[in-house]
């Protein structure tokens, strides 16, 4: 098993496109470097290409990488129930008969 051991926080604040090298508990050396200001963060291909140049150099890129413009939401994705759970009554929540033996059909 591991052990670890309470250890004060290391915090760093550092400016945009800057790298920063953190000295770590065990004299490790982290660098970090943050995105610039222009970076624009749904782009694919451009993510993935700072992302490799920088880890190339020893550097551990921070901030929003990226972020997919047309995602769909989790829920729509799902098809999940728009009220909360906690909500919906015994004939929201109980499929029936014939509803459970579709699904029990459909685990043999």
């Amino acid at each position: 098993m591991d052990v670890i051991l309470e250890r004060d926080e290391i915090t760093v604040d550092y400016e945009p496109g800057t790298v920063e090298v953190v000295t770590q508990h065990d004299g490790s050396l982290l660098k970090l470097r943050k995105l610039p200001h222009d970076y624009d963060p749904t782009d694919r291909n451009q993510a993935i290409n700072h992302l490799q140049m920088h880890q190339s150099r020893g550097e551990i890129v921070t901030g929003l990488l990226y972020v997919d413009p047309q995602a769909a939401d989790l829920h729509d994705h799902l098809r999940t129930v728009h009220a909360p759970l906690n909500q919906l009554g015994d004939l929201e929540l109980t499929p029936g008969p014939d509803a459970l033996a579709a699904i029990n059909e459909s685990l043999r």
